[in-house]
């Protein structure tokens, strides 16, 4: 049963609804929805306390996608054989690794010179890759990120052209592998040691695994 109390409560809270214009309508159906005025009975009693409306928050700012950047040009065709690079290469006191040396048979030389623009050194993790990955993963990203794979010559024209790497530094060359004596499919691989420098070559085969401290080059293409 109704006390006296809220039936006189009830009489008050229609007149001041009638006095700011409200309907009827609006009334009953304010008082339809229990928990909207279990709220306001709360903050009339001092239960609750009205918070202001917060604004949404921003989105956090999407990662910008990795951008190769320019390291070094090259030129390529200077050497018009692989016998023309061996020759240098061995002038240029760098040590050819046994593999390497069997791909170096096989690169294809351009006619012409030509200069290429190299990537600074990058990583697979750069690629956004967190484990090991599949060389052909790591290709099919680098095109996908606006690189471009290195023609097969940029290898050993790289290690002839970059006479003062830094001491400790390696990266491997992006490339489509080369097939070795073994038909293993390696690409070269570019280092200076205590020791002098190399050309070397690791394994380029499409499945072969990548551990994300992995280091590579591309070419960096120009803008048209």
């Amino acid at each position: 049963m109704k006390s006296d109390f809220s039936v006189g409560l009830a009489d008050k809270l229609c007149g001041a609804w009638d006095s700011e214009g409200g309907t009827p309508v609006e009334l009953n159906s304010f008082a339809e929805r229990a928990a909207l005025v279990r709220g306001v009975l709360a903050i009339v009693r001092g239960e609750a306390v009205v918070k202001p409306i917060q604004p949404p928050t921003e989105e956090a700012p999407k990662p910008v996608p990795f951008r190769f950047k320019v390291g070094r040009t090259i030129k390529l065709g200077l050497h018009k054989t692989p016998a023309e690079y061996r020759k240098a290469l061995k002038a240029a006191n760098v040590e050819i690794g046994i593999y390497a040396g069997q791909i170096l048979d096989k690169i294809t030389v351009s006619p012409t010179v030509a200069e290429v623009d190299l990537s600074e050194p990058f990583t697979v993790a750069n690629l956004g890759f967190t484990g090991t990955t599949r060389y052909d993963a790591i290709k099919k990203r680098i095109v996908a990120l606006g690189g471009e794979l290195c023609p097969n010559e940029a290898g050993p024209a790289d290690r002839l052209q970059y006479p003062d790497q830094p001491l400790g530094e390696w990266y491997r060359i992006a490339m489509e592998g080369l097939p070795d004596a073994s038909r293993v499919l390696d690409v070269f691989y570019i280092e200076h040691d205590s020791f002098g420098l190399y050309l070397f070559s690791d394994n380029g085969d499409p499945d072969t695994l990548c551990n994300p401290d992995f280091r590579f080059v591309c070419v960096v293409p120009r803008k048209k």
